[in-house]
């Protein structure tokens, strides 16, 4: 819980408009076949900007596609399941670039690892 709380703490954007529509972004909340969902929480900068993908299944997804809202590089910041919290330590320790392509209606994309219960 310490490391959550500051992780919240630590990032504008998961509460500059916590009450507020412009604070948050669905990209893709219809993969009940997996049943993972991924969001935007949004701050007043685009680089506040944190995308979160949630896996709600033991099972994990390699070369899953994320459609994401800018083009640039992304880099995977907190997972609950790193071995500190009880999880087998699979992470995705590389930057990911962003692809042009059209997933999730965005124009980029990229492919990660997406953690069981997660």
């Amino acid at each position: 819980m310490r490391d959550l709380n500051t992780f919240y703490k630590g990032h504008k954007a998961l509460y500059t408009y916590d009450f507020e529509h412009d604070g948050f972004e669905w990209i893709n909340e219809m993969d009940a076949d997996r049943s993972i969902i991924s969001y935007l929480r949004k701050g007043d900068d685009t680089a506040d900007t944190l995308l979160v993908v949630c896996n709600f299944t033991p099972v994990a997804y390699e070369n899953y596609q994320i459609g994401v809202p800018y083009k640039g590089r992304y880099k995977e910041i907190f997972s609950t399941e790193d071995e500190k919290y009880g999880g087998n330590g699979l992470a995705n320790p590389r930057l990911k670039n962003a692809r042009p392509g059209s997933i999730d209606g965005r124009e980029y994309y990229i492919s990660t690892t997406v953690e069981p219960l997660s």
